[in-house]
């Protein structure tokens, strides 16, 4: 509930978090896996992702993602949180675009892997 400035008391409905509106865990690991895959094709990702990695690479980047969008804080409890995938990232001398780049893999996958793509989910995940 909210209490206006004219004294009037409203009844607000919580919003679902962007992990709850895309689907949860399963959409998360849809996600990722498509984002994985989008990766490879690209030519100046593909270095990098197509090193091998962690074994489940995929698994933990999807359980960052759900944590980052709402959902349960697995990734920080079992890999050490956004500090620790910084600094496991840091000092790779990537490309200049290679965060376009990421960033437009990360949004063509959000269609691959099926999230709903609505005015409530779009401002925050980017344009589209």
């Amino acid at each position: 509930m909210r209490v206006l400035s004219c004294g009037r008391v409203v009844r607000t409905m919580p919003q679902p978090s962007i992990f709850e509106f895309a689907g949860g865990e399963p959409a998360f690991l849809r996600l990722a896996t498509a984002h994985h895959e989008r990766c490879l094709q690209d030519p100046v990702l593909n270095h990098p992702f197509s090193h091998p990695g962690h074994p489940q690479h995929v698994q933990r980047l999807a359980g960052y993602w759900a944590e980052v969008f709402g959902g349960p804080a697995r990734y920080s409890h079992t890999c050490g949180g956004h500090s620790a995938m910084l600094a496991i990232h840091a000092g790779t001398d990537a490309e200049a675009d290679l965060g376009e780049r990421f960033v437009r893999c990360f949004l063509q996958a959000a269609d691959d892997a099926g999230l709903p793509a609505t005015p409530t989910s779009a401002p925050a995940c980017g344009p589209t």
